[in-house]
């Protein structure tokens, strides 16, 4: 090995070009000295470059391969006190570092890039200054650390892939790293920038933006985004931390999750962000999880058409905030942060599960909310931010365990109502709605608790969700009104307990279809007024005696059916407008 210097501005396999008229070899330390300018004309080797300031290094479109120089400063770099001028790199040069035995620095401090740079040898190499690749970084063996000895962190752009081998690691501390993609193979290391850093994709390399086969992979708590189209495959082991889908130039722009096995792909361990563009699933029916979900107003999220699941929230304290397109693909919404928390969804999700592990979290939805599909709380309290917000579940609501659904005072729309023991519906102090039927049940009490708060119950249902008769399964409302679609369709009243008897605290209304209570034998005690109306019918033809009790003025303007006088009690009286049957 030899130190060689430049003599003159020429090309590198000149002997004019060099003091003493030696072309450099492997091993040689090579110094370009200030005012010269050495140019490649073929791929060469060497052991070390060192460029002063105001020297330059053209690259031609050629290759250095690097295989050290004991004991100096190893790639490349500016040094020279008291020159003027920096050190430069022009033209297109690839760097190749193939040998060396200990840890060893590369300084980039002049101007000009690399393009392409390998380092195939089991060390550590150190980032002195920032570090811009025109091309790509390729690990093959060693390490290449962003941090230098001092503890600064400094930047890696590379403007192709950075493609990690079984044996190649890059570290990347706290520093802002840019590249097109990354590729790791199983075993090679990743080390993802840590929260005061970030790593961003903005290419592809064979459609993959990044595309992680191996475990050794850390997120160290950091955010990676992505700003243009690509797939990501990311071990549901060990996966990222933050992600970021944020287009850098259309709403289209698809970031595709592909599982690293099985059918369960885990996006993120803790925020998940579209910005811009589409987020989804490489394959629909795959499961998919993350931590929080938050999409703006031009981002897009396609859900799995199995279960979408969130497990905690955003610094804002929204588990799942959507401003854009949540497409939902039939799939289910879980949500299991175990954290009181914010929820905001639009009219895009099919079917939401309320599931924390702490049966005492609070989930406030923070608009007028709409599921397509079915709602079921099985922990925790489901409730509004705002009490007049609306909740419409425009499939069954299933109220199991420690769930709680609470109205407050915005209205409350549901298919059907099932409150399984240790469940509980905190009505609205305005409406709640039921508009369909589950197995034969619009509203089942199972042993859960109905708190009605002074509100109205209505049993209104939609065309054709009805025939023949439903019943409702509770022992007291408030306020009750039966709203069926066809005049000949009935509601029956069950008591869900071993008493048999119900109440109605308030008024009972029969605006259409027929009402009944279930047995012959349930009594039946409404507090306030009954009011039939035109299509209406109040039937208690087979009763046994003295099991309806009207405390209030009984107002019939369409029909109402008795047997033979002893069934009914009329405490208020009637107003007699329509038809009065008796059996």
């Amino acid at each position: 090995m030899a130190n060689i210097s430049s003599a003159a501005t020429g090309d590198w396999n000149a002997t004019s070009t060099w003091s003493g008229g030696a072309v450099p070899v492997a091993g040689d330390l090579v110094t370009i000295l200030n005012t010269h300018d050495v140019t490649l004309t073929q791929d060469q080797p060497a052991g070390a470059v060192v460029i002063n300031s105001g020297g330059t290094l053209t690259g031609g479109g050629f290759k250095l391969t690097l295989n050290d120089n004991a004991g100096t400063t190893f790639i490349f770099s500016s040094v020279g006190s008291g020159v003027s001028g920096k050190s430069a790199i022009e033209g297109v040069l690839d760097i190749d570092i193939t040998g060396g035995s200990v840890d060893r620095p590369i300084n980039e401090a002049g101007t000009g890039n690399i393009r392409n740079l390998t380092i195939n040898n089991a060390q550590t190499y150190l980032c002195h200054y920032h570090l811009t690749l025109d091309g790509d970084l390729t690990l093959t063996a060693g390490t290449l650390n962003t941090q230098n000895s001092g503890g600064t962190n400094n930047n890696l752009t590379v403007s192709g892939d950075v493609i990690i081998a079984a044996a190649g690691g890059l570290v990347c501390n706290s520093s802002t790293v840019s590249v097109d993609s990354f590729t790791i193979s199983s075993g090679g290391t990743l080390s993802a920038p840590d929260a005061s850093g970030s790593l961003t994709l903005n290419g592809t390399k064979d459609a993959w933006s990044f595309q992680n086969n191996s475990t050794n992979f850390s997120h160290n708590n950091g955010t990676i985004t992505q700003t243009n189209a690509g797939h990501i495959k990311s071990v549901s082991s060990n996966p990222m931390y933050n992600f970021i889908m944020n287009s850098s130039s259309s709403d289209s722009h698809e970031a595709i999750f592909r599982p690293s096995s099985g059918t369960d792909c885990v996006i993120a361990a803790n925020d998940v962000t579209v910005t811009r563009g589409v987020l989804k699933l490489n394959t629909v029916s795959h499961n998919a999880s993350m931590g929080s979900l938050s999409i703006g107003s031009t981002g897009t999220f396609q859900a799995s058409s199995n279960t979408t699941t969130i497990t905690s929230e955003a610094s804002s304290n929204y588990a799942i905030e959507v401003s854009g397109t949540y497409t939902h693909n039939s799939g289910t919404l879980k949500i299991t942060t175990d954290n009181n928390t914010f929820v905001k969804i639009l009219d895009d999700v099919n079917n939401l599960t309320i599931e924390p592990a702490t049966a005492t979290r609070v989930y406030e939805y923070v608009n007028n909310t709409t599921i397509q599909g079915d709602l079921t709380i099985n922990a925790g309290r489901f409730t509004h931010y705002s009490s007049t917000y609306s909740l419409d579940v425009q499939g069954d609501c299933t109220i199991n365990n420690t769930g709680i659904l609470d109205g407050g005072s915005g209205s409350i729309e549901l298919g059907s109502l099932v409150i399984a023991g240790g469940g509980e519906y905190r009505a609205t102090t305005g409406t709640t709605t039921i508009t369909n039927e589950k197995s034969g049940h619009a509203w089942k009490n199972n042993g859960g608790t109905f708190t009605h708060n002074n509100g109205k119950v209505i049993i209104d249902f939609d065309t054709g969700n009805l025939a023949g008769a439903t019943e409702v399964k509770e022992n007291t409302f408030y306020d009750l009104e039966v709203k069926l679609d066809q005049a000949g369709y009935e509601l029956r009243l069950e008591d869900h307990s071993s008493t048999n008897a119900m109440d109605i605290l308030n008024n009972l209304t029969v605006t259409k279809g027929i009402f009944d209570t279930m047995t012959k034998s349930d009594t039946l005690t409404i507090h306030g007024q009954t009011i039939i109306e035109s299509d209406g019918v109040f039937t208690e033809a087979d009763h046994d005696t003295n099991k309806i009790i009207h405390n209030g003025l009984v107002t019939n303007l369409g029909t109402y059916k008795i047997n033979d006088g002893t069934t009914v009690k009329m405490n208020g009286g009637i107003r007699n407008l329509g038809t009065i049957t008796v059996a």
